[in-house]
């Protein structure tokens, strides 16, 4: 979990950039995938 943990920290950080790029809708999905594969 410690990679996790350091990922959602990273992303944290990127936000404002992220959400320049994507909608609210694909970072959610985008999201919820990364957090399946990952288990």
């Amino acid at each position: 979990m410690a990679g996790a943990s350091k990922a959602v920290a990273d992303s944290r950080a990127n936000l404002p950039f992220v959400y320049r790029q994507y909608s609210a809708e694909q970072l959610k999905q985008v999201l919820y995938k990364m957090y399946i594969i990952r288990r």
